[in-house]
């Protein structure tokens, strides 16, 4: 969009220079007021006529954001393992669990399309308060969304189709089964303490080395929201599993299980990484004017 918006900016310019010139080669005051309102006229039109559709896009455009209540987005509920005989369904175990949810609301006055929600970077904190990346965790991988795991033609849970202005839909993001349970939905881990609680991602694609399952810890969850007309937005969601279980929801969101919206993650890695890259504008500006004057004096 930056682009189209210095081409549009080059567009007035030009226009701006040519209406100057026009002035310069004009001998009345009359004719010079004319032609230039004559310029301005035909310039705005060609500008519409070609940036119509950009110009409809800074007026009406969605644009999404991430809301969280833990209260609300951090629930029990039940899940079900469901097995199918002679065509048949048939419920044969039953488990409490808890989910986390995230809201993607659309704030603007169109309706964002295709919509999707994806890890960008998964980090865990270690014992001296830093959050380091997760090496054994595939990133980036999208989320399910809540409610709806099946689109014709697109992937189970990947894309919500539409996001209407000012309205919002949930995503799963983990839940958190009763520790006995796990391997009853084949959430079972060689590396987990059978007694503890444990994270597992709701991802669209769970690979077969189970990385999506983790065991209790604080992880920082980069998330990142994107429609096929919308700019993509990037918010932390931050959990903490002790691995202790309480069927108490409040007990548990206070003792087992706590989440809470942050700020843009690693905000330092990226101020240093922006830094670095205006070093590099900088010093090929430098160079750029040392060969220039290295020109004159030839």
């Amino acid at each position: 969009m930056w682009v189209r918006s210095v081409l549009l900016l080059g567009v007035i310019a030009v226009a701006f220079v040519a209406s100057l010139l026009i002035l310069s080669m004009q001998s009345s005051a009359q004719s010079s007021v004319s032609a230039v309102g004559s310029l301005i006229v035909a310039s705005t039109a060609l500008v519409i006529a070609i940036w119509s559709e950009f110009l409809k896009r800074l007026i009406l455009h969605p644009s999404l954001e991430f809301r969280f209540d833990p209260k609300s987005d951090v629930s029990k509920t039940e899940m079900v393992r469901i097995d199918e005989r002679n065509g048949r369904q048939f419920v044969v175990f039953r488990s409490d669990c808890f989910y986390v949810h995230v809201r993607i609301h659309n704030s603007g006055n169109q309706a964002a399309e295709k919509v999707e929600v994806f890890i960008e970077e998964l980090l865990q904190k270690q014992a001296d308060g830093k959050f380091e990346k997760v090496s054994d965790f595939y990133q980036p991988l999208n989320l399910r969304w809540a409610y709806i795991h099946e689109v014709p033609g697109l992937a189970p849970g990947m894309y919500y189709p539409q996001i209407t202005p000012k309205a919002e839909k949930a995503l799963d993001i983990v839940h958190v089964l009763y520790p006995s349970s796990r391997t009853q939905f084949d959430e079972g881990k060689d590396s987990l303490d059978a007694t503890k609680t444990a994270l597992a991602f709701e991802l669209v694609w769970k690979s077969s080395r189970r990385d999506w399952i983790r065991e209790p810890g604080t992880y920082r969850c980069v998330l990142v929201a994107a429609a096929a007309n919308a700019l993509p937005v990037r918010k932390a969601i931050e959990i903490e599993l002790t691995g202790a279980w309480d069927a108490d929801e409040a007990e548990m969101r206070n003792k087992g299980l706590r989440v809470k919206l942050v700020n843009e993650a690693n905000v330092a890695r990226r101020v240093e990484s922006m830094l670095s890259k205006l070093k590099k504008v900088g010093s090929r500006i430098a160079k750029y004017v040392k060969s220039a004057a290295n020109v004159r004096a030839n």
